[in-house]
């Protein structure tokens, strides 16, 4: 329902990973989207828009190089998919197709969006919890602004939304949704 397949119009998913860190997030979104799309997925553009205010860990996640135990949570079948093993598979690091299916950019969250087109999902977990309530309320209605109708918001399990100032509605802790139309 919140992708719509608009004949003439190029099919894409938009996703914003607004707390990047080092990479391992957004490149799970992407390993899940490809996944998802199968076959069909070089009829997509479904790459993931991967920020951080650190240009030291988005130097780390451009490289995509992990140790094994950082990937001990992905299914055995993606492992080998999306990474190569090296060191004696003490480090693995992403292959060419993950890594062109996310795009690292620096930003910072409280600069104005520069954003042309509204957001599907956009992922920010576990970084309002260095923001004072004024500048999260500013923040989550940014990320309203520049969502479309009916896209979800992904924030950590242990952050809060002040759901009396939020224009956004509760799926379940943690997940929000914009409301349609």
């Amino acid at each position: 329902p919140w992708i719509k397949n608009d004949a003439g119009r190029d099919k894409d998913v938009r996703v914003w990973c607004g707390a990047a860190s080092s990479g391992e997030e957004p490149y799970m979104i992407a390993m899940v989207l490809t996944d998802f799309f199968g076959l069909e997925r070089s009829q997509w553009d479904y790459r993931v828009l991967a920020t951080d205010v650190s240009t030291g860990v988005l130097k780390q996640a451009v490289a995509g190089v992990y140790s094994a135990e950082q990937l001990t949570n992905v299914p055995a079948q993606w492992k080998r998919q999306f990474f190569k093993s090296v060191s004696s598979g003490t480090q693995y690091i992403a292959t060419d197709e993950l890594k062109k299916n996310v795009i690292f950019r620096q930003f910072n969250l409280m600069s104005p969006f520069p954003f042309r087109k509204k957001m599907h999902t956009v992922f920010l977990r576990n970084v309002m919890i260095y923001f004072d309530d004024k500048t999260k309320q500013q923040l989550v209605q940014k990320v309203y602004d520049v969502m479309k109708p009916g896209g979800y918001l992904f924030i950590g399990t242990t952050e809060t939304i002040d759901r009396s100032v939020t224009p956004f509605e509760i799926v379940q802790p943690s997940i929000f949704r914009k409301k349609e139309g």
